[in-house]
């Protein structure tokens, strides 16, 4: 769901496009490196064998824990979502998987970090009620920052709920329109 979140904010009528929607072994937020490394390999390796140009890795998990061990297997331009943020914000909150938040905490020290699995569980599975909920109780903590960085696409699905998002489509559009 996040990668076609991802793929809607950011497409044009000018490319084709190919989605691979991990079904089978979602969410990656939890899953250990070797599982992850695999993973990618393998969903790259079929990306290639259907002629692609480029891949863009639309997991923020995937994009931290296995993307540079990844391109170095491969010739094919390989980019991860993660590249598309400033992390070097003050007064943002970087709202994202377990291994995500885990991943990061410790290099950025100007970020505060939320674990929102629960958030991403709720948005896989269309608990829009819930998901209001889950808005209301952490409005507050939502509201004094003033960045939100949506760091799971899945969350792309739902920014219209944040006051103050960044997300990777908008971060791309911004890139590759000023190009």
């Amino acid at each position: 769901m996040g990668g076609y979140a991802f793929l809607e904010g950011i497409k044009d009528k000018n490319n084709t496009y190919s989605l691979i929607m991990d079904r089978a072994f979602f969410p990656y937020g939890k899953k250990n490196y070797d599982f992850l490394f695999k993973r990618t390999v393998f969903l790259c390796n079929y990306l290639i064998n259907q002629n692609v140009d480029e891949i863009i890795i639309a997991c923020n998990t995937l994009s931290i824990m296995v993307l540079e061990d990844v391109k170095r297997l491969f010739k094919i331009k390989i980019t991860g979502v993660i590249d598309l943020f400033d992390l070097n914000r003050e007064n943002a909150l970087f709202l994202g998987t377990t291994n995500t938040v885990e991943s990061l905490k410790n290099k950025y020290k100007n970020l505060d970090f939320f674990d929102g699995s629960d958030l991403i569980y709720l948005i896989e599975n269309n608990m829009n009620d819930e998901i209001e909920e889950y808005m209301k109780k952490n409005r507050k903590l939502f509201d004094s920052y003033l960045y939100v960085i949506l760091g799971c696409t899945h969350f792309i699905k739902i920014k219209h709920m944040f006051n103050n998002f960044i997300s990777q489509d908008e971060e791309f559009k911004k890139r590759y329109n000023a190009l």
